[in-house]
Parts: C-alpha cells; sequence; structure tokens
C-alpha cells in the first residue's frame, strides 16, 4: 500500500472514531411503560435500523424492560439511568408524580423526545406535553404521505399529527401551505371543513437546563420507512439537537467588505471550512436592487463556491448588509456581509 493510500485509511478511521464517540456520553432510554415495543424487532415495523444507526453515532440504546425497570410506572430510579427519555404513543394516563419527576429530570439537564401518531394516544400523551405548552392534534393529520423538502433534506411522513404550540418554540418544522384532515375521514365522509395552513409536525424546546422535542409522526422511525429520503438524516438531527452537540461549522467571505465604490458588481468567495454540510441563501434590502447570481447554494465540508453579485442602484452613498442565512441540521445563523457603495 502506497503512503498517501495509507494517510486515506487513516484519515477515513479517525473520522470514523470521532463520528461515533460525538455521542458517547448519552444513554437513551426507550420507555416501556406506556406501552411501546419494537426496538429490536428487524421486520418493517420494528425500529431495529434506527437502533443501529444511534449506536454507530457512540449512543447508549435500552429501554425500561431491558434495565429491569418497573413495568408500569417511571419511577426516579428509572430515569438516574437516562440521558434521553423517549416516550411513543402512550396508552395510559400519566400520574401526577411522574409527570413532576420528568419535569425535574429536564430541568436538571436531561432531555425528553415525545413522539405521537395516533389519536387514541393524543390524549393520554397531552396530559403529558401541555406541561411543556405543547399538544398533539389527534383529531386531524396531514394527509396519508406527505413528503417535504428542507435544507438538510427530503422528509417523507405517513398521516403525520400537527402540533399546537401555546409558546413560541426554540425550533420548529413546518409543513408549508398543506390541508389537515379530520381523522375520522380516512374511514367516512369528514364531518369538519377542512382547513389549509402552515402546520408545524416537529418542535422542541429548552426547558431549565434540558430539552424536550415533540415529534407528530412515529412512522418516519420505522425500518420500512427510516432509509427514504432524507429520513434518517432527519431522525439523528432530532437526538444531535437534544443532546447540543456542536460541530465545527466555521465558515470564510472573501472579501470581507463588498466594495462597489469603482464598478457595479462584485464576486463573494464562500469556503466551507467546517466539517458539516452546510446551506447557505442570500437576502438584501429591495432598495439595494442587487441581482445575486445564486441565491441558494449547498456546500459539503471543504467546498467553496463564487457568488457574484451586481448593484443596480447606486446613485445615493450609503453603507448596508446582505444577509447570508446558513443552516445545517436543524441550526441557523445570519452572517452579515457589509455592502459598500460611496458614488
Amino acid at each position: 500500500m502506497r503512503h498517501s493510500e495509507t494517510a486515506l485509511v487513516l484519515v477515513a478511521a479517525s473520522l470514523i472514531f470521532f463520528s461515533a464517540h460525538l455521542y458517547a456520553s448519552s444513554t437513551v432510554v426507550f420507555d416501556n411503560s406506556c406501552g411501546f415495543f419494537g426496538l429490536k424487532e428487524e421486520n418493517s415495523v420494528g425500529l431495529s435500523i434506527l437502533r443501529e444507526e444511534l449506536e454507530f453515532k457512540g449512543y447508549q440504546i435500552n429501554d425500561s424492560l431491558g434495565m429491569g425497570a418497573q413495568i408500569d410506572a417511571i419511577t426516579e430510579g428509572f430515569l438516574k439511568k437516562a440521558d434521553i427519555l423517549v416516550i411513543i404513543n402512550p396508552n395510559r394516563t400519566f400520574k401526577k408524580k411522574e409527570k413532576d419527576l420528568i419535569k425535574r429530570f429536564i430541568r436538571g439537564g436531561k432531555k425528553l423526545l415525545l413522539v405521537c401518531d395516533y389519536p387514541h394516544s393524543a390524549r393520554y400523551m397531552n396530559d403529558l406535553s401541555k406541561e411543556f405548552e405543547v399538544e398533539f392534534l389527534g383529531n386531524y393529520y396531514l394527509a396519508d404521505y406527505l413528503t417535504l423538502n428542507f435544507d438538510f433534506g427530503q422528509v417523507s411522513l405517513f398521516s403525520p399529527i400537527p402540533l399546537a404550540l401555546h409558546e413560541k418554540p426554540d425550533i420548529s418544522l413546518d409543513t408549508g401551505k398543506t390541508e389537515v384532515k379530520w381523522w375520522p375521514s380516512r374511514w367516512e365522509m369528514p364531518k369538519e371543513p377542512l382547513k389549509t395552513d402552515d402546520f408545524t409536525f416537529f418542535a422542541g424546546i429548552k426547558y431549565g437546563e434540558g430539552r424536550v422535542a415533540f415529534l407528530g409522526d412515529k412512522d418516519v422511525f420505522l425500518n420500512e420507512n427510516i432509509k427514504k429520503g432524507d429520513n434518517l438524516s432527519f431522525v439523528l438531527n432530532i437526538f444531535d439537537w437534544l443532546t447540543f452537540v456542536k460541530r465545527n461549522d466555521e465558515v470564510t467571505y472573501s472579501p470581507e467588505i463588498l466594495d462597489f465604490t469603482e464598478k457595479n458588481t462584485a464576486s463573494l468567495l464562500i469556503e466551507n471550512e467546517g466539517e458539516v454540510d452546510q446551506s447557505f441563501s442570500f437576502m438584501a434590502p429591495s432598495y439595494l436592487d442587487m441581482d445575486i447570481s445564486k441565491r441558494r447554494i449547498h456546500l459539503l465540508p471543504g467546498a467553496k463556491e463564487l457568488v457574484t453579485i451586481k448593484l443596480n442602484r447606486a446613485d445615493y452613498p450609503f453603507s448596508d448588509f446582505i444577509v447570508v442565512k446558513r443552516r445545517y441540521g436543524f441550526r441557523s445563523y445570519k452572517d452579515y456581509i457589509p455592502v459598500r457603495a460611496m458614488k
């Protein structure tokens, strides 16, 4: 093997080791006291692929049965063994003591993921989720099959339940304009008028020192669906947000100031020096009247792109900014590039 090939293998091995240990300190526990099962099932409706992918990332995966926890309740001893608690489609009411324990668990810096996509479960889930000012609208669903495009990729959803947010979340994903359906209309004619709006199907909030995420679609986790489109990336982004793993996302812009004092065109070189894929979109005040050659770009780690900008109006002196909206996963930023035009 040549030295260059050896170096490539070592680099690849280092990256795999690094990736696999980003999340090593987090233990994810799926709750069985509410009826969940299937973490090790390899059939189409099992969650074995999700478990394997999370374990590859370095998470420790278990469920309450595997941990010998009490079968019919969430207890303090059980929560002490978890960093992230996952509850899916509960089939019972949560006791006040359980809700208090869960809230204390999160306030202390731990994480909670609530997943619900079934009307019968929504009333039980809402008994807990309302403690965080979020409700699952179990009487409605957002189409049998829904494909949505985001900066991080394409997500395929399967009869998702929309969320009602009583406080502004820290992050959220919306469907865009779509039609909500009354759940019984899956089997009979609708008894309520259909509504079209932007509906939220995923949201996340900070609570004390911890975080809580809400997802209105369990089916996206299933073996038969998790590899469709970019569903796996979406799911891993949820756990990434919960654990708040900060990745290197350094970007350089050259030049640092767009100067139109001598001519009406300028070039901006954008280089992704971080370790994550990043998406960029450009905004400029309408009065600047700018033509931007590429309004949206996507850069892999180490990639660069040259954007040409034409200033059509410079008949008065001003200084301003164009805004670069930058995003990876669920994280978003705004970078400001100064514009100088003094004719």
